[in-house]
């Protein structure tokens, strides 16, 4: 490889990082419905929408989804490099695709995360450390390892939000 004998421009770099990533999202997104489409058990939460919630009222699910929606609407604005938060991402993601049924791959909760795969693997270990996740192989392909929320790690978000939507204003009483 021949080194490069231009300085390299940051934000060009930045925004070409930003460009992959929405494409990212946009190929996890068909992916997404081309899995619901031959009913795969698994898809990432990056395409979850506020359709997936009980259309009941606002659910512990329906707030982990806005949470997460919220958070990566920010990179429509802002250089995704400045806000990072992996583990939280991570979380937010196995809660809502576990709540829906869904199993989530390695690679795929990383990519929720908006993380490099070594970064992503980095803070998987570390929750694993932790105790908030596990990891387990695919029963018919040890190449796909599945990771799930422990027990522990959904009674602390269900917690979480839970103390979250009692303290948000009601928008039915303010009428």
């Amino acid at each position: 490889m021949m080194a490069r004998s231009e300085p390299v421009d940051k934000r060009v770099v930045e925004e070409q990082v930003d460009r992959l990533r929405a494409a990212a999202f946009e190929m996890l997104d068909m992916a997404d419905k081309i899995a619901a489409a031959s009913q795969l058990p698994y898809a990432s939460m990056a395409s979850a929408s506020r359709a997936d919630a009980n259309p009941s009222g606002l659910t512990l699910l329906q707030a982990a989804l806005d949470t997460y929606r919220i958070r990566r609407s920010r990179d429509k604005y802002f250089p995704s490099a400045i806000f990072g938060e992996p583990a939280w991402d991570i979380l937010l993601d196995l809660y809502a695709n576990e709540t829906l049924g869904r199993k989530v791959t390695v690679s795929n909760v990383c990519v929720a995360a908006a993380a490099p795969m070594s970064t992503g693997m980095r803070w998987l270990r570390m929750l694993e450390d932790r105790g908030f996740i596990t990891r387990e192989a695919a029963d018919d392909d040890n190449r796909v390892i599945f990771v799930r929320l422990t027990d522990l790690a959904r009674k602390r978000l269900e917690a979480y939000f839970s103390v979250e939507l009692s303290a948000a204003p009601n928008p039915a009483s303010a009428q």
